[in-house]
């Protein structure tokens, strides 16, 4: 089906010009189901591209996510993919219409649960990623048709990227047991058995757990560091504050930090997010109380005079706090009449059409203070289905449309390091997603930095 949308379909009328059309090859994969290689040399043969697609099904992500698949696959892309991508395929709202298998084994509610029964925990989900991720993305899609489509596009984007082709490399072949390593450098560190593995589960790996450390500030909040990942003070009958157990396992990768816990941040149920917005969006989240675990200032226009509706997040406990978190609200609407004012000029040449709409995209939520590789950034996309239904009701709508937002999408996760997601409905989508991305900010923003809080 996707050698058709390539040679027969849609894919055929937009696809470039100076570039084969692609073969596509059944392989076993270590990583995620799609894959992109490209021509190397006669000695080098074939190279991959830095990009891994895991398709889901909303019925697959979640029958399967009560032990954690779906984060386990997620983890190990990360652990060795410059960008990996999850898409999610069919409405999410047909979440609740699946039984996750094994939920019999779950007792309450903790940070560390992966269960996935509703649309809400797909959305806390894809929080828990971008947040564990500089390039972790999401695509989301009504049916296969769709599905296959956006893969090609990200392909297209992909080899036409003089960044990843020259990060192109042999396809590797991850281990599959590092949480098992882990599990084992805590252990023999001292660290209980049961608390190794909640931390295994939610980290992944040496490689990662030490990344993390290496973006620390100071030494303090590497002690504090995995607080959010611990969920109780008593382990095989040893008791200590839950910022204890994360100094003393920060204490088995550095041996040689002995300081004691900072006292401005010793229980994780003090976090807070600080959540900045225009005074005209203030209806997107409910009225902070005492008892809300964020709290909202208001100014007279967006956050850092972006021309993009922005929400920015930032978490706080003590003294330490997160990165931000910022999401830029674009209408659909305005995607597809950037695009159709631009198509009938392409010559041919679409892929320099997506290009140049995601760089004016990127500029306009884009600002020099914001840290590349540390704060977040997230396009909400609202409406797109219903813009390009109207946009095929006016004279001179090109067939082309469609598959050039496509491109555009792939373009501004690849190259503009936007991570885009979908409030497919055009009422309620938006307030429903940016509350539970500031819910993830809650539960799942690392501390990393020492500061005034928040």
């Amino acid at each position: 089906e996707l050698t058709r949308l390539m040679k027969e379909g849609s894919l055929k009328s937009v696809w470039p010009r100076n570039m084969p059309v692609g073969n596509v090859e059944e392989s076993g994969l270590a990583l995620g189901d799609f894959a992109f290689e490209i021509p190397w040399s006669a000695a080098a043969g074939r190279k991959r591209l830095p990009v891994v697609v895991e398709r889901k099904r909303v019925s697959d992500l979640v029958q399967r996510s009560a032990a954690g698949d779906h984060w386990k696959q997620y983890m190990l892309m990360r652990d060795n993919c410059m960008h990996s991508i999850f898409l999610i395929e069919t409405d999410t709202r047909s979440a609740v219409r699946f039984t996750a298998f094994g939920t019999q084994e779950l007792e309450e509610w903790n940070p560390t649960c992966t269960l996935i029964d509703n649309e809400r925990s797909i959305f806390l989900f894809f929080g828990r990623a971008l947040l564990s991720s500089p390039s972790a993305n999401f695509i989301q899609t009504k049916d296969e048709t769709s599905s296959l489509r956006s893969v090609a596009a990200l392909g297209v984007m992909a080899v036409a990227s003089a960044e990843l082709r020259s990060k192109a490399a042999k396809a590797c072949s991850p281990g599959r047991n590092n949480s098992t390593r882990l599990v084992d450098r805590l252990t023999g560190g001292g660290i209980p058995w049961e608390l190794s593995r909640q931390i295994a589960d939610s980290v992944g790996s040496i490689q990662y757990l030490e990344w993390l450390y290496k973006e620390c500030e100071s030494d303090e909040c590497r002690s504090q560091l995995l607080v959010p990942f611990i969920t109780q003070s008593d382990y095989n009958g040893q008791r200590n504050t839950v910022t204890e157990w994360s100094t003393k396992i920060f204490r088995v990768f550095r041996p040689s930090c002995t300081r004691d816990p900072p006292m401005s941040c010793t229980d994780g149920t003090k976090r807070r997010v600080t959540i900045e917005l225009a005074e005209s969006n203030s209806s997107l989240f409910p009225a902070a109380t005492d008892d809300s675990f964020y709290s909202l200032k208001l100014r007279q226009g967006h956050p850092l005079g972006l021309a993009l509706p922005t929400v920015s997040m930032q978490t706080a406990a003590g003294k330490f706090k997160s990165h931000r978190l910022y999401v830029h609200l674009l209408a659909a609407k305005s995607l597809v009449t950037l695009i159709t004012s631009r198509i009938h000029e392409s010559h041919g040449d679409f892929v320099r059409i997506a290009k140049e709409a995601a760089s004016i995209i990127n500029g306009q939520c884009h600002h020099p203070s914001m840290v590349n590789g540390k704060d977040r950034r997230v396009l909400l996309l609202c409406g797109l289905n219903p813009a390009i239904d109207a946009a095929a009701k006016t004279a001179g709508y090109r067939t082309e449309t469609r598959v050039v937002v496509d491109l555009v999408l792939a373009e501004l996760m690849l190259s503009q390091n936007l991570c885009v997601i979908q409030a497919v409905r055009l009422k309620g989508d938006t307030e429903l997603i940016l509350q539970l991305l500031s819910l993830a900010c809650f539960h799942y923003h690392l501390l990393f930095q020492e500061g005034d809080g928040l």
